[in-house]
């Protein structure tokens, strides 16, 4: 059984053993209880969506740098400025 749903049936079962809530107080939880629930889902959704595209960039990233290495042998010995010189170079003469 899914979390939220679990929450919300311990939720309803509360407010049903619990006789003193009137039926508009009940109503007005439970909305509020739901708004919360769809706020916490939204933003795990985002979370996982910018999870998600980090591993991918990392993944291509990666890729990329054993590409230029393959073609490149002693790339591995230079420093950053001399690789974006490589770099650059590359780009000028595309």
């Amino acid at each position: 059984m899914h979390c939220n749903q679990f929450f919300l049936r311990t939720f309803i079962s509360r407010i049903v053993r619990n006789k003193r809530f009137g039926k508009v107080k009940v109503m007005k939880k439970f909305s509020i209880q739901i708004g919360r629930i769809k706020s916490r889902v939204a933003k795990k959704g985002i979370r996982m969506k910018i999870w998600v595209e980090r591993k991918e960039r990392s993944h291509r990233l990666i890729v990329k740098g054993a590409e230029f290495e393959k073609a490149f042998p002693l790339s591995k010995d230079l420093e950053q400025e001399d690789v974006q010189k490589v770099m650059s170079q590359l780009k000028i003469s595309s």
